[in-house]
């Protein structure tokens, strides 16, 4: 029966002996005395260690992973396109990815092995307080033998726990040390990725604007090429044209009739409303004979500026259309209308007297007549290709 056992009994008066004595003289005082001396971190700052050494670790793993959020839809987005010119990017961007992957892992691994050592500590900090705490309240109630087993457990975990701190920030710096040196080293490869690209790209550009510098030079040589070819073909085909006249100068004469006729009954009817003009008059048949009476002053001056009113506003009027042809038939001159001119021209200077022969008419009026025919084909074709969306091929039409 230990020393609380005889204090409950309290109904036994046996003596105690020599080594109950001894056992019960020793006093708490006594025992921290035969406790060692030395002076190992305690509990709690190796936890505080521990906790600051897990945020560090958890703020490195955070950064690993910005940078992987950083890279990975550059990687994605360029594996997305798969151009050929971006394989070797693709290819140093996923193994910057698997690097940085590789040290998340490994320092995930190494945040879980530390948090399991610090539970382990905590619990067996709780346990050695409990223990401790017995040990204080029973201090003068337990046997030395045990006191001396507990004084040397307690000496052992406070050992253990300055080695396990030891190892663990051990651990913990090369864990972090090798972190920022991946870290380091994806961001230096980053940079030779990037600087290579932009090199890269600038050699495009600049082969680009080579490219576009050498076509355009050749565009031009091609352009005064063609403009000196036309120059040739329409030299040539004035030539034919001309020669085919003095051939057949059956459209020349045309043409001079064409000119002279209207010109010289203009300059007749001019003259005559000249004439009219200086004295207003107006004919009426009196006895089977035309009469010229002339107008009162007030309605010779009303005629003077009515009819050259309406001279004036026919000829705006007809110079309008003209000028509206000519420029509907610029707007729509294509390689077809070229060779529907040359054709009628051509035919009619080559078989103008057989027209004439069977068709008194003039021959300038009636090429004027065909091109207008050919517009009015034209309106035609407009309409036709456009209700069957066909304008692709009517346009191929007209170029050809």
């Amino acid at each position: 029966m230990n020393l609380r056992g005889r204090m409950n009994s309290g109904s036994q008066n046996i003596e105690p002996t020599e080594q109950e004595k001894q056992q019960e003289s020793v006093s708490p005082q006594s025992i921290q005395d035969t406790m060692p001396r030395s002076n190992p971190p305690s509990p709690e700052l190796i936890m505080q260690k521990q906790s600051e050494t897990i945020q560090v670790q958890k703020k490195t793993i955070e950064d690993l992973q910005s940078q992987m959020d950083r890279i990975y839809p550059e990687w994605k987005h360029l594996k997305k396109q798969g151009r050929p010119e971006d394989i070797e990017t693709i290819q140093k961007l996923s193994s910057e990815i698997s690097e940085l992957t590789s040290a998340t892992a490994d320092l995930r691994a190494e945040l879980s092995s530390v948090q399991k050592i610090n539970r382990s500590l905590t619990t067996n900090n709780q346990s050695l307080v409990r223990q401790n705490d017995d040990l204080r309240n029973n201090a003068g109630l337990l046997n030395r033998k045990e006191q001396e087993r507990l004084t040397e457990d307690l000496t052992s975990t406070k050992v253990r726990l300055s080695d396990a701190e030891k190892k663990i920030n051990m651990s913990n710096v090369k864990a972090v040390q090798d972190a920022q040196a991946a870290q380091k080293a994806a961001e230096r490869k980053a940079e030779m990725d990037i600087t290579d690209y932009k090199k890269e790209a600038d050699k495009k550009v600049s082969d680009a604007e080579k490219a576009k510098k050498t076509t355009i030079r050749q565009s031009k040589e091609k352009v005064k090429a063609a403009k000196k070819n036309q120059k040739i073909a329409w030299g040539s085909t004035l030539i034919t044209l001309l020669c085919c006249l003095i051939a057949y100068p059956t459209f020349s004469w045309d043409l001079w009739y064409f000119i002279s006729v209207p010109a010289i009954w203009a300059w007749d009817k001019l003259n005559d409303y000249a004439a009219w003009m200086e004295k207003p008059y107006y004919s009426k048949m009196v006895a089977g004979t035309e009469q010229f009476y002339a107008f009162s002053t007030g309605w010779a001056w009303t005629l003077r500026v009515l009819t050259f009113l309406l001279i004036l506003t026919c000829a705006v009027f007809i110079s309008l259309i003209i000028a509206g042809l000519v420029k509907y038939y610029k707007k729509r001159w294509c390689n077809l209308s070229l060779k529907v001119l040359l054709a009628s021209f051509a035919g009619i200077i080559v078989f103008g007297e057989g027209i004439r022969d069977h068709v008194s008419i003039n021959l300038v009026l009636l090429f004027i007549i065909i091109q207008a025919i050919y517009l009015g084909v034209l309106v035609y074709l407009d309409g036709y290709y456009d209700t069957r969306n066909l304008l692709d091929k009517w346009e191929e039409i007209q170029s050809a």
